[in-house]
């Protein structure tokens, strides 16, 4: 394990549970993979920016709290991954938390076979079949 020379990242090599490259999926097929760069079966601990997309994340009890005041008691106006990113990166009134992601992700979505653009009821997707 090495702790980059940026502070926000941690680099955790030989991962035994980590998949090649190769085994991944990007959301934009169109995307190269932030892990291009590193050794096979690394995983990077970093700070997260602009996340987006609320599929599992851990919480402190203390962040909880946070969170739970903030969605119970005040205003919910964005979609709820919208507001988990305004809490952790302290945009529109809120307080700056601290937010950490791991690449490759621990979770994923299962994408069942059949008609990519049923996918999602907020991306029309593309007619291919899967």
């Amino acid at each position: 394990m090495d702790i980059s020379s940026d502070t926000s990242m941690v680099i955790h090599d030989k991962g035994h549970t980590v998949p090649e490259i190769k085994y991944l999926k990007l959301w934009d097929k169109n995307t190269i993979s932030p892990l291009k760069d590193y050794l096979l079966h690394t995983r990077l601990v970093m700070t997260q920016k602009e996340g987006v997309c609320s599929l599992a994340y851990a919480v402190s009890q203390a962040g909880s709290r946070k969170l739970l005041y903030r969605a119970g008691l005040e205003r919910l106006d964005p979609a709820f991954d919208i507001m988990l990113r305004e809490f952790y990166e302290g945009t529109n009134g809120e307080e700056e938390h601290l937010c950490l992601s791991v690449l490759p992700q621990l979770f994923d979505q299962h994408r069942r076979i059949g008609p990519e653009n049923a996918d999602s009821d907020i991306n029309t997707g593309t007619d291919e079949y899967r």
